[in-house]
């Protein structure tokens, strides 16, 4: 199994979206996600 140093692991794309947010950083935000990611949220009955 491979581990994953702090600056790519899971927590620290955790910990950059959550800066990015607070920060109202829209241009941060988004180089949180591949460039082809897709978000399908089925509305709520």
């Amino acid at each position: 199994m491979r581990t994953q140093d702090a600056e790519s692991g899971p927590g620290a794309l955790v910990e950059r979206l959550r800066q990015a947010t607070n920060n109202h950083d829209l241009e941060s935000l988004t180089r949180c996600f591949a460039l082809d990611y897709r978000n399908e949220t089925p509305a709520h009955p």
